[in-house]
């Protein structure tokens, strides 16, 4: 649908319809899209590997759509929360990906980092 408004809408009628707020707008909702995928697989207790992936994956969108978010939230398209919850999915996502510390058990020697996934809410307390 977003891409649809950016390929047809050459004179937005508003600012929040231009052509770089719909890249923003797109870059965030795969990233969400790509976490919830991440969720649903967590919950299903899928492998180790596959894990990684969708985390690192989730991590980079975001990580994209903050300077996007930071612009529209200069001009006074977005609001200062849009940017801190795009800030803060990236970060949560990158420390799960790279825990400053992390036990390893038995079943995850190779990716230490799923325990952290597995016991997020525990680890980001600290």
């Amino acid at each position: 649908m977003f891409t649809y408004i950016n390929e047809n809408f050459l004179h937005a009628p508003s600012t929040d319809l231009s052509r770089d707020t719909v890249k923003t707008l797109i870059q965030i909702m795969l990233a969400q899209g790509q976490e919830v995928f991440l969720e649903k697989q967590i919950a299903d207790g899928k492998k180790v590997g596959l894990l990684a992936k969708l985390a690192s994956q989730a991590a980079y969108l975001y990580s994209g759509a903050i300077e996007g978010t930071q612009e529209n939230v200069n001009k006074a398209i977005f609001e200062k929360v849009w940017l801190l919850v795009v800030q803060v999915r990236s970060q949560v996502l990158m420390r799960i990906l790279f825990p400053k510390k992390c036990i390893p058990t038995s079943s995850d020697q190779h990716f230490p980092f799923v325990h952290l996934l597995m016991n997020r809410e525990q680890y980001l307390s600290e």
